[in-house]
């Protein structure tokens, strides 16, 4: 009966190296993927500093700043999950876009 039940769930998983083989390529695909999002905020963060100051109103400034500074904290926590920072900085990165987007159609 023991013997039945090793074989009977040996079938049913896959081998170990497989398994392993697999976390590692999806652990690998997710760092890529928050590195390539971490730099696409830096680059949009330096698009808003290249821009005019002086016409840029006082509340797109906090809201810029309030990007910045939760841009940079997900960045550093990323290494820890990079699944859920790199939803977050996707969130801040279209939040970015649609300003830049404002202060060009204004300018």
């Amino acid at each position: 009966m023991i013997k039945y039940f090793s074989i009977a769930i040996s079938s049913m998983c896959p081998v170990t190296e497989e398994l392993i083989d697999l976390r590692l390529k999806v652990h690998i695909m997710n760092a890529e993927n928050f590195s390539k999002t971490k730099n696409e905020h830096f680059n949009l963060i330096a698009q808003v500093d290249e821009m005019d100051a002086d016409k840029i109103s006082h509340e797109t400034k906090d809201k810029i700043e309030s990007i910045r500074r939760r841009g940079a904290y997900y960045s550093i926590r990323g290494g820890n999950n990079f699944v859920r920072y790199t939803k977050s900085l996707v969130e801040l990165n279209n939040g970015l876009r649609r300003i830049i987007a404002g202060l060009k159609i204004n300018a």
